[in-house]
């Protein structure tokens, strides 16, 4: 499985829309499709506004991973 799969689907969605603005033979792209996640994509990106925009996508996730972990704790 890579590595991208364990994220959750805002994540992916949100990734693949950013990407979605750079060549299809663009280095990000192949980095994805092999797993990288939005940190390791974010040395990829020549435009800081795309890093910037990786960069807020892995926030969110974390975000999330850390709300549900404390819902699970509660639980």
């Amino acid at each position: 499985m890579a590595r991208h799969e364990a994220r959750d689907n805002e994540e992916r969605a949100a990734i693949q829309t950013i990407l979605h603005e750079l060549p299809e033979s663009h280095p990000a792209r192949e980095a994805y499709e092999a797993g990288a996640d939005a940190i390791e994509l974010m040395s990829l990106v020549d435009r800081e506004d795309l890093a910037e925009k990786l960069n807020q996508a892995w926030l969110d996730w974390y975000s999330r991973r850390l709300q549900r972990q404390r819902k699970a704790g509660m639980a």
